[in-house]
């Protein structure tokens, strides 16, 4: 829900931000992928995660894992 009010204020041709601290597939390449396919106009951008991140990258987003530094969390575009 949260999402698509965000998306339905967006200026026309900008770009959201999607992030949690959540490793759960459901909260994080599941949910972007669902509302990509829903939200008319919505595509998800691809991105890449810095240089020495413990991360995995995958069309949905970027997930990054837990570390000495953070609990891990999830990042996506969707323009």
């Amino acid at each position: 829900r949260l999402l698509r009010a965000a998306w339905s204020r967006l200026a026309p041709g900008g770009e959201l931000l999607y992030t949690t601290c959540s490793l759960l597939r459901a909260e994080n390449e599941e949910a972007v992928q669902r509302f990509a396919a829903e939200a008319p106009g919505a595509t998800l951008a691809p991105l890449r995660p810095p240089r020495g991140a413990l991360s995995r990258a995958q069309p949905q987003g970027v997930t990054f894992l837990p570390s000495e530094e953070h609990q891990g969390g999830f990042v996506a575009l969707l323009r």
